[in-house]
């Protein structure tokens, strides 16, 4: 799976635009949890649609971005793959061509469900809001439901891309209290206990997701754990991080999201090994090398690590 994604790539950027959308098309099968996949495709498409005036792939340029967007809505805080929806929509546009208007969608359900989170940010998208606009929105939905998770993630985006990184912080903290059962007098060492997070994470698939609710709180909860372990990272948190790393990849095994957490299994394993927590490596190894490429580096450092 990982290396359709890789030749796909390659070949986008030699300009064997055909080849890597075909590539792209099979890591997606494989694995519908890669989104890098879906932004090359997106851009892919892109380019043909604007270069070669193959309209319908401009169509499917946007549509793929929209999938993007659905499932994996935190990764239109980067900055490329916002600049390239919006490029596309441009084009759209340019061209007369029909765009499904989201945004005015989300303002008639924000009319009669002011609380509704998705449509907040769709609007938020579609109006290019900067991250200091959508704090003001996601602190107003927050002062009405402090324990909105979906708006806790967004909020805590916002701030981290407005460099204010002790204020995300603590918004992934209280959002990972919120989800898990966790009591918010808890002392840091106490929220970051591994005891507390795995019983957190056993509590939330059994009365939340097993349910059948939550799909989006749950992606929201593993990326808010990975966020808040890579700011500990920084702050030379190894162990805090670690323990962080372990919860959200124990998440998304009993989820399903696990292919979606890939581009952080490296993290993890430089984060035991910086903290000593090479057990907890060890045991989940076998898996993560399934799918996929990790560090050989770090793979020799925990495979010859001995009790």
């Amino acid at each position: 799976m990982v290396e359709a994604f890789q030749e796909g790539k390659e070949l986008l950027q030699e300009g064997l635009v055909e080849e890597a959308i075909s590539h792209l098309n099979l890591a997606i099968v494989n694995n519908p949890c890669l989104w890098e996949a879906y932004f090359y495709l997106a851009k892919a498409y892109y380019w043909t649609g604007k270069n070669k005036e193959e309209r319908e792939d401009l169509l499917k340029s946007y549509e793929t971005l929209l999938k993007l967007q659905q499932l994996h809505p935190a990764t239109f805080a980067e900055k490329k793959v916002t600049s390239l929806f919006h490029k596309v929509r441009g084009e759209l546009e340019k061209r007369g061509m029909v765009i499904p208007d989201e945004a005015s969608i989300a303002e008639s359900t924000l009319v009669s469900d002011p609380r509704e989170t998705t449509s907040h940010y769709t609007v938020s998208l579609h109006k290019r809001e900067g991250p200091a606009t959508r704090i003001l929105r996601y602190r107003r939905l927050l002062s009405q439901d402090p324990a909105n998770l979906l708006a806790l993630s967004h909020l805590a985006q916002a701030l981290e891309e407005n460099n204010a990184t002790l204020q995300a912080q603590k918004t992934y903290e209280q959002l990972i209290s919120y989800a898990l059962g966790l009591d918010h007098s808890l002392s840091e060492q106490q929220l970051y206990s591994l005891e507390n997070l795995q019983g957190g994470v056993h509590w939330w698939i059994e009365n939340v997701f097993d349910q059948g609710d939550g799909e989006l709180e749950t992606k929201a909860l593993a990326q808010a754990m990975i966020q808040l372990a890579r700011i500990l990272r920084r702050q030379g948190k190894w162990n805090k991080a670690s323990w962080l790393y372990t919860a959200a990849l124990d998440l998304g095994k009993q989820t399903g999201l696990l292919p979606c957490l890939q581009d952080t299994f490296n993290e993890y394993l430089e984060s035991c090994i910086q903290s000593q927590n090479y057990p907890l490596a060890k045991e989940r190894l076998p898996e993560l090398k399934n799918l996929s490429n990790l560090d050989e580096v770090l793979i020799a450092l925990i495979e010859s690590w001995n009790k």
